[in-house]
C-alpha cells in the first residue's frame, strides 16, 4: 500500500441536531475522536481435583471526543450551548478534512466548558473538551 496521509482542516464539527444544530468549526483549534480499550482479566481458579479453571480476559472499547476551542460569550455561541445542554446526550458530526469527505458521527454527553482564564493582552481564552461518547459506538465513514 502506498503512503496515505491527510492534513487536518479545513473541516467541520457540528453539535446537536435539527433546529438546535451548532457549527463550532471556527472555534476549534484541535479536535479528535479517541478510542480506548479496557481489558479485564481474571486469575485461574484451582479446583479440588487438581485442575484449574483457566484465566479469562474480556475487552471493551470506549470512545471520547476531545479538543480545544476558543471561548466565546455570545448568546448563540458554544459556551452558552454547552451550559444550556449540560448533562444531555447530543449528536456530533466531525469531518477532519472536507475535501476528503470522511467523517465520524455519534452521540456525546455534554459537559459545560470552562469560562475565563489568564488575563493576557495577546492570548485568547480557550477551553478543553473531553466528553464521553454514549449509546452506540461512533461511526466512521471513510472518504472516497
Amino acid at each position: 500500500m502506498p503512503i496515505q496521509s491527510y492534513k487536518m482542516g479545513p473541516g467541520t464539527l457540528t453539535l446537536g441536531a435539527g433546529g438546535d444544530l451548532l457549527d463550532v468549526s471556527c472555534q476549534m483549534t484541535n479536535f479528535r475522536v479517541e478510542p480506548a480499550e479496557s481489558v479485564k482479566s481474571t486469575d485461574p481458579i484451582p479446583v479440588l481435583c487438581g485442575e484449574e479453571l483457566p484465566a479469562e480476559d474480556s475487552a471493551t472499547l470506549a470512545y471520547r471526543i476531545k479538543g480545544t476551542l476558543l471561548q466565546d460569550l455570545a448568546a448563540a455561541g458554544v459556551a452558552a450551548w454547552t451550559w444550556e445542554h449540560a448533562g444531555e446526550e447530543q449528536a456530533f458530526t466531525f469531518t477532519p478534512n472536507t475535501a476528503l469527505a470522511a467523517s465520524v458521527t455519534g452521540m456525546a454527553r455534554v459537559v459545560p466548558i470552562v469560562i475565563g482564564g489568564d488575563v493576557d493582552k495577546t492570548k485568547r481564552p480557550t477551553s478543553d473538551v473531553d466528553w464521553a461518547c454514549v449509546g452506540a459506538d461512533p461511526a466512521f465513514t471513510p472518504g472516497a
